[in-house]
């Protein structure tokens, strides 16, 4: 520790906030110019306080434009003889699935149209075990869970794959793998 002879002991209010930058030296005997003086360098004229910006040449008449617009019709043309047609209409009552749409199922049933009977359904959903139930189960069994815990995967939803078909038609429509 150190002595109380040796301690140092801080400056007052007053002879800390007074800087001696500021407190000597010549004091100018005129203010500064002001703004416009300054911009200017007279007081004659007022600076403009924004540029303003020259176009040469801006049209003062108002010129009407026409457009012309093409379009193009298209015309499609049944080619299919007639015979063609009423088996055509045949098989139809066939219904076969719908190409190309592709629904995303959840985990939860979910409202779509069925390809097959192409009819607007909220789909039934059936729980099976599938990779994750399988997964946890051997987890929990490398774990030392063997009295009957292993098989909680097998019981909960949450780890089994969710299987959507039609309720009208009963097809098979997808499957939600966890």
């Amino acid at each position: 520790m150190d002595s109380p002879e040796r301690a140092v002991q801080p400056p007052s209010y007053t002879e800390a906030t007074q800087c001696p930058a500021y407190t000597t030296g010549p004091v100018p005997s005129t203010p500064p110019p002001s703004y416009v003086e300054a911009v200017s360098g007279s007081n004659d004229t007022a600076p403009i306080p924004y540029p303003i910006l020259v176009i040469p040449s801006i049209p003062t008449e108002i010129t009407t434009v026409q457009q012309t617009e093409q379009v193009r019709v298209q015309q499609t043309l049944p080619t299919a003889p007639r015979q063609a047609q009423s088996r055509r209409t045949n098989d139809q009552t066939r219904r076969r699935p719908q190409q190309g749409v592709r629904v995303r199922f959840w985990d939860k049933p979910t409202a779509t149209l069925c390809p097959y009977c192409r009819e607007r359904i909220t789909t039934a959903v059936e729980y099976k075990p599938g990779a994750t139930a399988w997964g946890v189960c051997c987890i929990f069994t490398i774990l030392g869970f063997i009295c009957g815990c292993c098989l909680i995967p097998f019981c909960s939803t949450a780890f089994q794959d969710v299987h959507h078909s039609c309720p009208r038609c009963n097809r098979h429509l997808g499957i939600f793998i966890r």
